[in-house]
């Protein structure tokens, strides 16, 4: 008998892959400079979960947005900011809220839809 999602280990849910990327400059052609999306670090893609939020949880987080927002479950690391934004497939997210790094195993980001 297979677990339902909501029983599954917070592991066994991490079955979408999803990639984050952080602000670069880069000088164009008239020696100026651009600014241009590029994937983070050594390990950019990871494993994650991404669950839409609802409408209690978007009042809780104070996001009361037109824009589609969801939260992306994956494993801790320390290496992220709201300064970032996060593809999943052809979506884009831009990060909201990151957790604070405090050793746990897992993390859930606050995000929405980028244009």
């Amino acid at each position: 008998m297979a677990l339902s999602q909501s029983r599954r280990p917070i592991s066994g849910r991490l079955t979408e892959r999803v990639t984050f990327q952080e602000v670069t400059q880069a000088k164009d052609a008239q020696y100026g400079t651009t600014e241009t999306w590029a994937n983070i670090g050594t390990s950019p893609t990871v494993s994650a979960e991404v669950m839409p939020m609802t409408g209690k949880e978007m009042l809780e987080a104070q996001q009361l947005r037109a824009e589609s927002s969801v939260k992306i479950r994956i494993r801790a690391r320390s290496d992220l900011t709201s300064k970032m934004r996060v593809k999943h497939g052809t979506t884009t997210y831009q990060i909201d809220y990151v957790p604070p790094y405090i050793r746990q195993q897992f993390m859930v980001l606050l995000c929405h839809v980028t244009t």
